[in-house]
Formats: structure tokens, sequence, C-alpha cells
């Protein structure tokens, strides 16, 4: 029988010094150098992949230790490197701190496991902790067999096995695509593979679905409903603060997470400051909303601002599940459209400053945070009669 090769045989070199490798025997890790093993006691098969990682990561961090310690290399508290004695002789200079694994010198290419790890290293510094999370459940959705990087067919086979197999809306669908493309363009520009295999395989086309809103009429109707409820009296002022929180999406047109962020020291005698949407967890975006646009918009911010917390938050709620589940509650009570959601109501506060108020297209996105394409896409573009309305107004 031909000797199987060091990848097959579950074998991964390291990548600075090339007499040092991880070996896995009976499902546990061994650092071997010079052909000399010792067990890790740290076992490889875990069900879940996030803990292969780390179970991956702690085998290559000792073998690392084992490889500083018989080179000479030496750390400081910081952990920086300390340069070897003369008498020390150190057959290559050494770059501190943990190596990842690369290419193995003879020629074969590492594992998707193997990349899984720095990749997930490198997004932990770039991405928010909530959005690791759906990185770390993508890949262990689809990423389900531990092929070479550079098997480009089975690969393709196992991701469209793996999707056929769930039965996920085709938004979802398209976020796990985009998360595995962005993975495999990585690997492709890190050198791990020359081709992408997301590139042949067709991301899901989602409908665009009909832009629905309360009408103000309907919008008045869920408020008397709710006044109404039974304990109104008991719970007067939790419920005046959930409408008040409605009314403030109905008519500024922020998002629930903008409009449940406020705090006392966003407001200014002219407007109000808003966190924005982010395209990077560290990074806000700013933008301002002034009280002259809209009509209405100061005396109702005052009155938030009235019954603001200690602590200068503008709401008492911890998260912003409560009012859009009283939201829901009522619209199920009413027997509306239940798509009716916190976010419906953005979008009647756009079209009753464009089309009631009949304020300028582009004044709207800038107050609302989006651009043009974002509006005819989930706003609704103005239809004819909305035009001519605007025009005479005009």
């Amino acid at each position: 029988m031909p000797k199987k090769s060091k990848q097959e045989n579950g074998q991964i070199l390291h990548a600075f010094y090339p007499y040092a490798h991880i070996k896995i025997r009976h499902g546990v890790y061994y650092t071997v150098l010079h052909d000399k093993p010792i067990s890790t006691r740290i076992r490889c098969d875990a069900k879940l992949l996030k803990d292969r990682i780390l179970s991956r990561q702690q085998a290559v961090a000792m073998l690392n230790a084992r490889v500083e310690e018989y080179l000479g290399i030496q750390r400081g508290e910081s952990g920086r490197v300390i340069p070897p004695s003369r008498s020390i002789q150190v057959p290559n200079p050494v770059k501190a701190g943990p190596i990842p694994v690369r290419f193995n010198p003879n020629g074969n290419a590492p594992n998707l496991l193997d990349i899984a790890e720095e990749y997930l290293t490198m997004k932990r510094s770039v991405v928010s902790a909530e959005f690791m999370k759906h990185i770390m459940s993508n890949l262990k959705l689809f990423l389900t067999q531990d092929y070479p990087v550079t098997e480009y067919t089975a690969i393709r086979a196992m991701i469209v096995k793996n999707a056929n197999s769930y039965d996920h809306a085709p938004s979802t669908a398209k976020k796990h695509h985009r998360l595995l493309f962005a993975f495999f363009e990585w690997a492709k520009k890190a050198g791990y593979a020359d081709v992408n295999p997301m590139d042949a395989v067709q991301a899901p086309r989602v409908p665009q679905q009909e832009v629905v809103f309360p009408s103000w009429d309907e919008f008045n109707q869920i408020v008397e409903y709710y006044r109404k409820g039974v304990n109104y009296k008991l719970h007067k002022d939790l419920r005046e603060e959930n409408i008040r929180f409605w009314t403030v999406l109905a008519k500024t047109g922020m998002r629930i997470q903008e409009a449940f962020t406020l705090r006392v020291e966003d407001f200014t005698d002219k407007g109000f400051k808003i966190d924005g949407k982010r395209k990077f967890h560290e990074e806000p975006r700013i933008r301002w909303f002034i009280y002259s646009a809209v009509p209405g918009i100061k005396e109702l911010m005052e009155e938030c601002i009235k019954h603001a917390q200690p602590d200068g938050r503008l709401w008492s709620w911890r998260n912003y599940s409560t009012p859009a589940t009283n939201l829901r509650d009522c619209v199920r009570a009413l027997s509306m459209n239940e798509a009716y959601s916190p976010h419906s109501l953005r979008r009647l506060a756009k079209w009753w400053w464009e089309i009631e108020l009949g304020l300028p297209a582009h004044l709207c996105n800038l107050l609302a945070g989006h651009s043009f394409a974002v509006r005819n896409k989930y706003h609704r573009a103005p239809t004819l009669e909305d035009l001519e309305g605007y025009m005479s107004k005009a």
C-alpha cells in the first residue's frame, strides 16, 4: 500500500519550524518535535465546530510553546520575545506571537478547519460579539466535513447539500451565502486557495415584499384601543410610555434601535442627535433631526424628556421587545394587517413627510438616514396620485 501523506495522516506541520507538527492519535492531539510525540490530552472530536476550533487553537499554542522552549526563545512580562544570548545558537530568526497554520512545506494545503481558526481569530478584532455569533453559526451549519481547502468540488457539493437540507427563508439563505462567500474570498486573498467555491453557487433571489404601513386613521385606532384596555388606570404610566414611543417612530421616522438608544444629552434647542445604523460596530454614524422640518416634533420630544429616567435614558425598558410586542397584540386584536410593526411606523413617517407635508424627497432621505434606492425599494416610491398632490403643494 502507498504510504499516506502527512496531511492524510492527520499531521499539520508547524509554520516556521518544519521539524514540529501536530498529530492526531486516537482522537487526541499530540505535539511532535523531531519525531518525539507528547500528548496534549486535548481531544479533537468535539461535536460543535467552535469547540473543535478551540481545541485546535490550544494544541497549536502548546506546540508553539514547545518549539520556543526548544529554540531557547524567552518572553518578558509583556509577552515580547527577549533577544537570545550569544551562547545560544538559533538557526533562524523567529517572530514573536502565535503563528497560524500555513501551507505545509511538502505542498499540501490545509483543511477547512485549519483556516477557519485563523479566519475567526482575525474577525474577532473587527466585528462585534453579536455578529461573531452569526459567523460561527454559519460555519457550523455548512462546513460539516473537514475537506482540504483546495477540494473545491467536494466543498461546493457539501455546501449545496446542507443548504438544501435547511428550510431557510430566502432572505436568511442569502445571508448565509454572503457569509460563506466572505469566508472563502478571504481564504483566496490569504493564498490558501485559487478559487472561491461560492462563485459557482447561485445566491437565492429574495422576492420583493409588498410595502405596507398603517394609515394615520389606523394608527389612531391602535392608540385608542390600547388606552381602553383592561387595567389602564393601574398601568397608565407604562401604557402612555408605549404610546409615546410609537408616536415618536411614526413622526420622526427613526428605526426602533435609534429611538430606543436616545438619551437626554442628545437633545438641543434646535433638534436632536441620532446614532444611526452602523456599517461597523465601533464606528458611529451620527445624523441630526431638526425640529423645524416637521411640525409638532419639538413638543413631542419635550414630553418624552419630562418622563426620562434618572440615568438619562429616555425609556424605562431594557430592550425594545416590550413596545414591539404590545403593538403586535393591538394589531392582531383589531384584525389589521399583521405586517404592521415598529418599522412600518417608520414608513408611515416617510410617507407623511413627503406626500402630506410636501417635504422634498432629498430632505426626507436625510432625516430618515437612507438613500433614494432604499426609499424606492422599502418605503414605496410615490404613485401618480401622490405626485399630483405633491405638485399642487409645491
